[in-house]
């Protein structure tokens, strides 16, 4: 059985909250972990998510969201929360997750995945700065993430 956890932080810094989820990881790479948890600054990547599954019971995806909140919120999702194709995008990079969680399920590989989204303010001005509402919100998605890679980590002991 696969075993570990994988923290992904997706976005593109160059759009200012677009980044959000490429920040926290980062963050969260300085920090010490025990073995069996490992960080990947996915980028953009999300359509190769699938490719990545193997080996993993777990991934812990960090990322902006457009879920109707205010900027800076932080919230806590299952993969299966996400709606399908036909809704309304939430994230940016949504379909093409939910994309690469349907054809890993069709290959076999199916870890628990969970998703920490934040509320984004600008996602399309260029820049590297975060808007001061992200920045407000980012020790709340980095106490969210380590909180849910906890959870993760007794999950994988039990």
């Amino acid at each position: 059985m696969a075993e570990g956890i994988l923290v992904l932080g997706v976005g593109n810094p160059l759009l200012r909250d677009e980044g959000v989820g490429v920040l926290a990881v980062q963050a969260l790479m300085a920090e010490d972990w025990p073995e069996g948890v490992e960080f990947l600054d996915a980028g953009t990547l999300t359509q190769d998510l699938f490719h990545l599954q193997e080996g993993y019971s777990a991934f812990l995806i960090l990322d902006v969201a457009r879920f109707g909140g205010r900027a800076g919120e932080v919230r806590v999702l299952d993969a299966e929360d996400l709606p399908g194709p036909q809704g309304p995008a939430a994230s940016l990079h949504e379909l093409d997750l939910l994309e690469s969680l349907r054809l890993a399920r069709e290959l076999g590989s199916s870890p628990r995945v969970r998703l920490v989204l934040m509320e984004p303010g600008d996602c399309e001005s260029y820049g590297l700065e975060l808007t001061p509402e992200a920045r407000a919100g980012m020790p709340g998605m980095l106490a969210a993430a380590r909180a849910e890679i906890a959870a993760l980590l007794r999950a994988d002991q039990a």
